[in-house]
């Protein structure tokens, strides 16, 4: 599956369209760039951004988050709605690791739950829903400390229902490194049908939101390739 929007600005890539799309490029569901405002590069997922502010970002501009009131609703998205696969990146910079900073999540208890990515102090969490009414208490956290205050991180949660065992179903990628994982509750094989909008910065039942700064947020309906996961640590947007 191709991602939504790809036709449009695959001929954006590269001058006069010499140079062919990335693999990046495919089942490419939404990309946020955040570079002063909230739009979708695919086209399909525009947000809103409330009491967001823009500032120098890790590729371009990104989103600076005040930890009380910043967040972004975006929509919902099918394509990664009761699927056994999934990936997103995004770079965040911390200005603090203490409790829980909220990073990316599609999750709303107890009707919509799918999915969250959020801090536990200096571990990054990843937790999966079993069911759209499902409390948070399936997933993989990062063993150790996974991140550093004023330094940009890039993360990349990847899940693939179709492996066995936690640790195989759900992945956490530290700056292109697989981190080290432990596992709380059973991960499930399939995503959820909840509709809830992707949400960044916020995880709407819970006011633990992202103080600090997101930027290159993207999701994908397909499990990232080691080749894909090193190539985002330089690549941005188109990705060319």
């Amino acid at each position: 599956m191709i991602g939504i929007g790809l036709t449009p600005f695959a001929s954006r890539v590269g001058s006069g369209g010499s140079t062919p799309p990335s693999t990046l490029l495919t089942d490419l569901q939404a990309s946020w760039s955040l570079n002063g405002n909230a739009n979708d590069n695919t086209g399909g997922h525009n947000g809103t951004a409330t009491n967001v502010t823009w500032a120098a970002g890790k590729f371009g501009d990104g989103g600076v988050f005040d930890g009380s009131t910043s967040f972004i609703n975006t929509s919902d998205i099918p394509e990664i709605n009761s699927v056994t696969q999934f990936s997103m990146s995004f770079w965040v910079k911390f200005n603090t690791v203490a409790g829980t900073n909220d990073l990316v999540s599609k999750w709303y208890y107890p009707t919509t739950s799918s999915w969250v990515i959020r801090t536990s102090g200096s571990k990054i969490e990843f937790a999966i829903a079993s069911s759209v009414s499902s409390t948070y208490n399936h997933g993989v956290s990062t063993a150790s400390a996974s991140i550093t205050t004023g330094v940009w991180t890039n993360v990349i949660c990847v899940f693939d229902g179709t492996q066995t065992g936690n640790t195989n179903r759900a992945k956490i990628y530290i700056n292109g490194t697989n981190a080290t994982s432990t596992s709380f509750g059973t991960i499930p094989a399939n995503t959820t049908a909840g509709t809830h909008p992707v949400c960044l910065a916020i995880f709407p039942n819970a006011a633990n939101r992202l103080n600090g700064m997101l930027d290159e947020v993207n999701i994908w309906s397909k499990v990232l390739t080691p080749t894909e996961i090193t190539d985002l640590q330089t690549k941005f947007y188109p990705f060319a």
